[in-house]
C-alpha cells in the first residue's frame, strides 16, 4: 500500500490562472489535480498518453481536436492519446479536475 498526501504533491504546471498538481505516480497512471481559476485557461496541448477527467467542482468547457466539450461537476471525459486537448474555466468558481494520465 500506498499512501499519498495532497499536501506532499508537486507542483507540476503553474500558468495563466491554473495550477497542476501530481497528487501521485502510480505504476500503471500519474495522477494530477488541476485547479483553474474563473476565467483561467490551459492552453491546447498534445500528450502521447491517454487521459481520463473527472470534474471535481465547477464548470468548463474542454477542447479535444475541433470539438468543444461543456462539462460540470462529476463528469468524466476520456481523451486518447495525441488528441489536441484543453481547458476554460466558464463559471463563477473555481474548477477543479483530477486528471488520470494512462502509462
Amino acid at each position: 500500500m500506498t499512501h499519498h498526501k495532497y499536501t506532499e504533491a508537486r507542483i507540476v504546471y503553474d500558468a495563466q490562472g491554473s495550477i497542476g498538481k501530481l497528487v501521485a505516480d502510480a505504476e500503471k497512471a500519474d495522477f494530477v489535480q488541476l485547479s483553474l481559476g474563473i476565467g483561467a485557461e490551459i492552453e491546447t496541448h498534445t500528450l502521447d498518453q491517454a487521459v481520463t477527467f473527472y470534474v471535481i467542482s465547477g464548470c468548463g468547457t474542454l477542447f479535444v481536436d475541433n470539438s468543444e466539450i461543456i462539462v460540470s461537476t462529476s463528469d468524466v471525459i476520456e481523451v486518447k492519446s495525441g488528441a489536441n486537448r484543453g481547458w476554460k474555466n466558464d463559471g463563477d468558481s473555481a474548477m477543479e479536475i483530477l486528471a488520470v494520465k494512462h502509462k
